[in-house]
């Protein structure tokens, strides 16, 4: 029995597409409530072992210490002149643009004897030093060009007072998957929440923010386990939906729908052949229902996870269930395969026994996208001028709207007639990129700072040209995808039928991100860090969706029964530069443009093609560890096996030359290895 999951086109009604919509505005606020609540938990508390509970703490390690001072406290007569004053090992925020601009506070250090009020009196300009407990290692300074090396005094950051979350654990299984949020309605009433924030919750039934709930404790169980080392591959933290992001899909847990047992009254149901009814949402017809979704044996199979999906080209629902099906998988599988994936050739997939063509769809739309993207951008830019220039608005009453933006960037931006002025200003920097965002993707509609008018409506509407731009571009992206997701299906289905021993290098996907910034000497700009080309890197990367392919293998290789591994190179573990025959590293091979071949400086070993060896290294590695046989072995893992014995019997001290082997079988020696393995 396998979890399949069918996906079937409907074709809602107004009311229903309606009332998904307002649904998904109220999950977006629950996700973004959600997520703040388990943010607190994080921050405010910390997990004692001793009685293994969560205790609340506060983020930042505070002390209490008694100074003396001129005026007496009025709080404790007892203590005549002395107060208690907070201070921290760190150093607050307000106080870094100080130090960067004091030499004498970051070259000084006390003596033995003296107090802060000493330097303070000495210098000339007290008012620009600050004196702090921080060592350098721990506040960032000590990348400084002259060094900083620290003092004794008090510069804290802003105390934060506590705040309680509304949950007590972090979801760790599926018992405690809900975490103990608020999600019933009769507790969400009687709560402290916000007005607007409670009512756009309370809309949404039950189960639907469930569901959300439970794909929100996914994502931050893994952004735990990524934390804590538990998880190799890098997970960041669940970010919160921005205004302009839509929620898509409706999650229905549907533990009751299905044959087996009665389905409850808010459960999701199937009634005759294609109608599927949906809680709140009523009955759908679904073209196709019964004769995809059946068993072997024609009997319905029980639902276990509904989805209501909306898609730039249409809207979908997607069933969730364990069906009863055979595998077509080969009589006589060959044997054991190891998978290099690439990017920066015209092949994607490369092992020790064929290659795959490497898939560029994203870069084949890509011109098409950005013109689409300009012209919306233009569109929106255009809309945005018309309501800058209108006479009624002032310099000060964009800048209530804006208060982000500058009032010399506004008096600038209100004279620009077109798009492409508002280019020319960032281009200048006489504009910033963020500011132009902030004008590009403002919302008027739910802005309370603008007055609404019939001049301004018009102004500020929307047009169909931008509907239509904005769907053309959900139906480009949505098309990649798709055509990404079937390829990688398609691949994973057949290696997977075709091999029992699968052997797969992992970590391309992690190399996704930006380049460090490099600190000029000056330490008052920053150099070159080729970032363009790891744009591109990233934009490659994703293209080809290399850590989804890898799942899918992996999750087919258990559910038929095949033997699958990631292989993680390491520290003397480069795949793609490591001799199979002597274990050199040749480095060189990383210019892939003018070694298309391999060829080894250590030992004299050549390969047509550099894209082989990964392959062949990792299945060695694996036979030389008796987890591979030789009869699963290719005929280039043989052959390099063979050299690599040749290799050490000339090598090897005191022994001399062998004649190479020239048959397929093991040699005595490793007979003896494996019949003693065996026992």
């Amino acid at each position: 029995m396998t979890v399949k999951v069918f996906e079937f086109k409907i074709y809602p009604k107004k009311e229903f597409q309606e009332q998904f919509n307002r649904w998904a505005y109220g999950l977006k606020k629950f996700y973004n409530f959600c997520l703040e609540q388990f943010e607190l938990l994080d921050e405010y508390t910390y997990w004692d072992k001793l009685s293994k509970t969560r205790v609340p703490c506060c983020p930042i390690p505070w002390n209490l210490k008694l100074i003396e001072t001129e005026e007496p406290n009025p709080y404790l007569p007892e203590l005549k002149n002395k107060h208690y004053v907070s201070y921290s090992n760190l150093i607050a925020p307000k106080d870094i643009p100080v130090i960067r601009n004091a030499p004498e506070a970051r070259q000084y250090t006390l003596k033995e004897g003296e107090t802060a009020k000493d330097v303070f009196k000495r210098v000339k300009n007290p008012d620009k030093i600050v004196v702090t407990m921080a060592k350098p290692e721990s506040s960032g300074l000590d990348k400084w060009p002259r060094g900083w090396l620290g003092g004794v005094g008090y510069s804290q950051p802003v105390k934060q007072d506590y705040k309680p979350s509304l949950i007590k654990n972090f979801p760790n299984s599926e018992k405690t998957r809900d975490a103990g949020i608020l999600v019933k309605k009769e507790t969400l009433e009687n709560s402290d929440l916000p007005d607007e924030i409670k009512k756009a919750i309370l809309d949404v039934p039950y189960k639907f923010r469930t569901g959300t709930l439970s794909s929100l404790c996914t994502s931050w169980q893994e952004y735990m386990k990524s934390r804590t080392g538990q998880n190799d591959l890098k997970r960041g933290k669940p970010k919160y939906k921005r205004y302009r992001d839509r929620i898509e899909t409706i999650i229905h847990p549907n533990p009751n729908a299905g044959s087996s047992k009665p389905a409850s009254k808010d459960a999701c149901r199937l009634e005759g052949d294609n109608i599927l009814v949906l809680p709140s949402f009523g009955k759908i017809k679904i073209k196709g229902l019964d004769r995809r979704f059946r068993d072997n044996d024609g009997s319905i199979p029980r639902v276990k996870v509904v989805k209501v999906l909306k898609r730039p080209s249409a809207w979908y629902v997607q069933l969730t269930a364990d069906i009863n099906r055979s595998n077509k998988l080969f009589k006589k599988p060959l044997g054991a395969i190891g998978i290099d994936t690439g990017l920066k050739e015209e092949n994607w997939i490369t092992t020790d026994r064929f290659s795959v063509t490497k898939p560029r769809w994203y870069r084949e739309s890509e011109e098409k996208l950005a013109r689409l993207q300009r012209e919306l951008d233009a569109k929106k830019l255009q809309r945005v001028i018309l309501w800058l220039n209108h006479p009624e608005n002032s310099t000060e009453r964009i800048k209530e709207v804006f208060p982000g933006i500058s009032k010399e960037s506004i008096e600038k931006v209100k004279g620009c007639k077109r798009p492409q002025d508002l280019q020319d200003l960032v281009s200048n920097n006489e504009l910033s990129t963020s500011g132009l965002n902030q004008l590009k993707h403002f919302n008027f509609r739910d802005c309370e700072k603008v007055e609404s008018c019939y001049l301004f409506d018009k102004l500020l509407s929307v047009s169909n040209k931008e509907i239509e731009l904005a769907e053309r571009i959900g139906k480009l992206h949505e098309r990649n995808k798709r055509r990404r997701r079937s390829h990688n299906q398609k691949q994973s289905t057949w290696l997977t039928r075709k091999y029992s021993i699968i052997r797969i290098e992992d970590g391309l996907q992690k190399n996704v991100g930006k380049s460090k910034a490099k600190i000029s000497e000056d330490n008052r700009s920053f150099e070159r860090n080729a970032q363009n080309s790891r744009a591109g890197m990233n934009k490659s990367v994703l293209d080809a969706a290399i850590g989804g392919f890898i799942s899918l293998v992996e999750d087919k290789s258990k559910e038929w029964g095949r033997d699958f591994k990631r292989m993680k190179p390491g520290k003397g573990k480069a795949y793609s530069q490591r001799c199979p025959v002597c274990h050199h590293e040749n480095k060189e091979q990383k210019d892939i443009t003018n070694h298309q071949d391999y060829n080894c400086s250590n030992c004299g070993f050549t390969h047509r093609s550099r894209d082989i060896v990964p392959g062949v290294n990792m299945i060695l590695d694996e036979f030389e560890a008796g987890d591979i046989q030789w009869d699963d072995l290719s005929k280039e893992a043989r052959q390099a096996w063979r050299l690599r014995e040749k290799w050490l019997s000339e090598n090897a001290p005191g022994s001399g030359c062998q004649d190479e082997v020239t048959t397929d079988k093991p040699s005595n020696a490793r007979r003896k290895r494996n019949r003693k393995k065996k026992t």
